[in-house]
């Protein structure tokens, strides 16, 4: 599976108070459905609470992405596994859909529909980025039928509406990023970018990961186990020269890299969360001892990562980036994927399968910071 962020609820304004005119392209206001007490906004979660987020019931079964902006949470979901769609077909039926982060708690066996909404359909896996009036999407088409992987890059308005392919024969692209102007993206030929309003794409560099990063001058790639360096400027590629575990994903801030390696002494390897300046030099151990890291992501203050195998109970971990307070925030049954936002994670959990038997749909968990 192809492999991101969260909000507070909206209040209602009053009924007599005027709504200012809305950008068409930016999405409407939702509005959680209301409590028992009627009352639909959360108050700020405490630290260590945990709320559920249902999604599709009866249909969803992974989310492979997730983002969050301007109070919403956006996410992927797929509706069955790789493994039993339709007609022998290996193309997963995904869809983007859309939420306020702070929806009113709901319980585990909660009959009542999902909140939210579908913004766009498509097919094939996808991976997340935002801007402020869009959702871009890199898409995974896996139906090889004796050809090699497809896939595209495509933009939908947040607010829902016409999708538009900027790239539409993109070679099974694993991950996008933006700045101001581009889209950047990673697949089988390389680095590219495309504007986003469209227009012909250019490769950057030969460099062919599964992770990117962005910042003002800067792509970073992580290629099979490998961090290269590619100037936004003119391509130019060099190499951070460190090995990073390439399940667990990277992530910037203003002078770090962060990744999972391995570390040995005295005879052992350890699998290490660690941070590596910008400009290069020694990793930095932050925590040791780790199970198969995966989906790292940074805020502020700290590391977050899924500690565990995909398909099996894992845990939401954190470490601060001097290296102090490591703790398991959540250990759940399947986690998927992850999101920061400024006061709580968002994690997604697929559903489970027992003996070729769903056993339950997905869901969206909000753990406090």
């Amino acid at each position: 599976m192809t492999q991101s962020r969260v909000l507070a609820a909206l209040l209602l304004a009053a009924a007599c108070q005027r709504r200012p005119p809305q950008d068409a392209s930016r999405p409407p206001p939702i509005e959680p459905p209301p409590t028992a007490s009627g009352a639909r906004a959360n108050p700020p979660p405490n630290p260590g609470e945990i709320a559920m987020m249902g999604m599709e019931a009866g249909e969803a079964s992974a989310v492979t992405s997730i983002a969050v902006r301007d109070e919403r949470v956006y996410w992927v979901e797929h509706a069955a596994p790789y493994d039993e769609l339709e007609g022998g077909s290996r193309k997963p039926r995904g869809s983007l859909r859309v939420a306020p982060l702070a929806p009113p708690p709901r319980p585990r066996n909660d009959p009542t529909p999902p909140f939210g909404k579908r913004i766009t359909t498509f097919t094939g896996a996808a991976q997340l980025a935002l801007d402020d009036k869009h959702a871009f999407l890199a898409i995974h088409d896996d139906d090889r039928g004796g050809k090699a992987p497809s896939g595209a890059i495509m933009r939908v308005p947040l607010a829902g509406g016409q999708q538009r392919m900027l790239v539409p024969f993109a070679d099974a692209p694993q991950s996008l990023v933006l700045d101001g102007d581009h889209v950047y993206w990673v697949d089988a030929e390389g680095l590219g970018k495309v504007s986003k309003s469209g227009g012909k794409p250019t490769r950057i560099a030969n460099v062919k990961g599964s992770r990117i990063a962005i910042d003002d001058t800067t792509i970073w790639v992580l290629e099979r186990a490998r961090v290269a360096k590619v100037a936004k400027a003119d391509g130019t590629v060099t190499a951070l020269g460190v090995t990073f575990i390439e399940e667990a994903g990277l992530a910037i801030d203003g002078d770090f890299v962060y990744g999972a390696t391995w570390m040995g002494d005295a005879g052992k390897s350890f699998t290490s969360i660690v941070k590596v300046p910008k400009s290069g030099g020694a990793p930095i151990v932050l925590v040791r001892d780790q199970t198969y890291p995966r989906e790292l992501t940074v805020d502020e203050t700290h590391v977050f990562w899924i500690n565990g195998l995909v398909g099996r109970e894992a845990e939401l971990r954190r470490v601060g980036k001097d290296g102090q307070g490591a703790e398991v925030m959540l250990t759940h049954e399947v986690l998927t994927t992850i999101a920061s936002a400024p006061n709580v994670m968002v994690c997604a959990s697929s559903e489970r399968m027992e003996n070729g038997q769903r056993t339950g749909t997905g869901v969206l968990l909000r753990i406090a910071k």
